[in-house]
């Protein structure tokens, strides 16, 4: 029992470093939600950490297509992103699944910045945070878009055009990124090399997330089952034959370590990057145009084409790694 409430409080401050980047730092119109959130992601939150060590992940290759599954799950059980344009569409399937979730939430997010915590390495931290903070601030504007602004304004019971002002920006990104430094900082003090959740909390996750398929999803589209199911085979397949049973060392094992909290603070530079970008942005009344090129023909779609270029890429590495060790 002790061993499941551990599991369940690591998968909690897990899910809420996940919240931040596939939630928080995505869609600011949400408002200060952010406790139901991580309840709602608990369930691509728990197939993702159980991947990890059942498949014995521990590379970057691997990493990603485990992260794929996350971000699968987030936008074809949570959310029907992956639907869009039909059963044969392949852009919905990259952005935001591969595009967002795997590469941002779970590898620069959760792996890459609890990496460079645990072994202090500064320099990386501050890079890191630095290039998120920039992109996290361009990205925001895209909420300035006539489409958005609706759903701004409902989020702060406000008229302006879904315009966040800076200060009403600025207290938002510094309210979660205090949220995010928590969790990191929770995370570390409950930290568990494997993830081995006993039979009756996976029967448990199993039922609960089949239930809210089939009720959410499969109810209003009848091919969704086949889309997911077939993505899913994929990734879970890559991951099988890529198993090594004699590799012990997993990435939540290598992961282990304690944090520094002066570490921490490091991460405070994200809110200030994205503020100050927002604000400079702000002061100059950015127009519409500007921000549709940055919204549409620079991120959505340098993003979508890099979700599927790093998805083959990782395949592509495990194979090459299967090889190498035959």
């Amino acid at each position: 029992m002790r061993n499941a409430v551990n599991m369940l409080v690591f998968l909690f401050f897990s899910a809420s470093i996940f919240v931040f980047f596939s939630e928080k730092a995505y869609f600011y119109a949400q408002g200060y939600v952010y406790f139901e959130l991580v309840l709602y992601y608990l369930l691509p939150s728990f197939f993702f950490l159980w991947s990890l060590d059942v498949f014995k992940v521990r590379g970057l290759s691997d990493l990603f297509i485990s992260a794929s599954i996350y971000g699968l799950l987030v936008e074809g059980v949570l959310a029907n992103i992956i639907y869009e344009g039909g059963l044969f569409a392949v852009f919905s399937i990259s952005y935001t699944s591969l595009a967002w979730h795997a590469p941002i939430s779970i590898v620069f997010g959760y792996y890459l910045i609890r990496k460079w915590l645990i072994h202090g390495e500064k320099l990386k931290l501050l890079l890191g945070n630095i290039v998120f903070g920039l992109f996290w601030g361009t990205w925001s504007l895209t909420l300035w878009l006539p489409e958005f602004a609706e759903d701004v304004n409902q989020a702060t019971n406000t008229a302006n055009s879904g315009i966040w002002s800076v200060e009403q920006f600025a207290g938002y990104a510094f309210f979660i990124t205090i949220i995010l430094i928590v969790s990191h900082w929770l995370l570390d003090k409950v930290w568990i090399k494997s993830f081995k959740p006993t039979k009756w909390m996976y029967r448990i996750f199993i039922i609960l997330i089949s239930i809210y398929f089939i009720l959410n999803i499969q109810l209003q589209i009848p091919y969704a089952i086949l889309k997911l199911g077939l993505l899913l085979i994929l990734c879970y397949g890559v991951l099988f034959i890529n198993k090594n049973n004699d590799n012990k060392d997993t990435i939540l094992n290598a992961l282990s370590g304690n944090i520094k909290p002066f570490n921490l603070l490091f991460i405070i530079i994200m809110p200030i990057v994205a503020t100050t970008v927002y604000g400079i942005a702000f002061h100059f009344q950015l127009s519409q145009t500007i921000i549709e090129n940055i919204f549409y023909l620079t991120y959505v779609f340098v993003q979508s084409l890099s979700g599927f270029v790093f998805f083959l890429i990782s395949i592509g590495a495990i194979i090459y790694k299967l090889k190498c060790r035959q």
